[in-house]
């Protein structure tokens, strides 16, 4: 009896360190979409246009986020390319850049 309880543990213990080093594979890995960062916006205020410039190695995709309104559809930008995202209200606020699959 002592024997298959300590099997069972083994087995259980090597499942367990298998799954925690398969999340970990998951968290360590970052896609293009994730850095936010690299594609820039340049808000003039509410109501108006906003310029969204990349300066990403690699094309991304991007939705404009706005409050009170809807938010645009993906859109695909090249490394250097400039957007301009108009508002759909005149009285929509921008709220910024979300990342999406294009």
């Amino acid at each position: 009896m002592k024997k298959t309880r300590s099997m069972r543990a083994r087995a259980a213990l090597s499942v367990g360190t298998i799954l925690l080093s398969s999340a970990g594979i998951g968290l360590a890995t970052t896609s293009p979409a994730a850095a936010a960062d690299c594609v820039l916006s340049n808000n003039a205020g509410v109501g108006l246009p906003t310029s969204s410039k990349s300066y990403c190695s690699v094309t991304v995709g991007r939705k404009a986020q706005w409050s009170f309104g809807p938010d645009s559809s993906c859109k695909k930008f090249t490394p250097g390319q400039t957007r301009t995202f108009l508002a759909p209200y005149p009285f929509s606020g921008w709220s910024g850049l979300k990342a999406c699959a294009v």
